[in-house]
């Protein structure tokens, strides 16, 4: 994935949310923290929480340029997020601690974020998509089911 020009028109937001590749990308995460709360590092730990397991070793690196850097390692024995790179990362996301409260709040997707030019994001499109929708794994799974009361 590319640093590219922002896509700050609604009409151009909503024609790359439909793009298969980046369809993933267009659903918020749920909330990673309470309404209000402004701890970023217990939204790291929610998220590697909802992230889980992974069939195969998947890393990623969040730069919150005015806070700090948090890794992501997921694998096959869970997620574990430290502030130290184990290698270097399939994907590193940059963003401020504003457009991550937006993420982590559920407020905004990531592509939303993205497109409107609040976080860069480079490396392994194919590792990206997989950490998204290990997310989406994890939300479905949060959710009780229409069955359930």
């Amino acid at each position: 994935m590319n640093d590219e020009a922002p896509l700050t028109d609604a009409g151009s937001l909503e024609r790359a949310a439909r793009l298969p590749s980046l369809r993933d990308f267009n659903v918020p995460l749920g909330a990673l923290v309470e309404p209000g709360a402004y701890d970023l590092t217990a939204s790291f730990d929610r998220l590697s929480q909802r992230v889980g397991a992974a069939p195969e070793p998947l890393s990623v690196h969040f730069q919150v340029s005015d806070a700090r850097s948090w890794y992501l390692n997921s694998g096959p024995t869970g997620c574990v997020v430290s502030d130290q790179p184990e290698g270097p990362p399939d994907v590193e996301v940059v963003l401020d601690s504003d457009a991550w409260r937006q993420i982590a709040s559920g407020t905004m997707s990531p592509l939303e974020v993205f497109g409107r030019g609040h976080m860069r994001v480079r490396g392994d499109l194919a590792a990206a998509r997989r950490f998204a929708r290990l997310l989406h794994r994890s939300d479905t799974e949060d959710r009780p089911s229409p069955h359930e009361s």
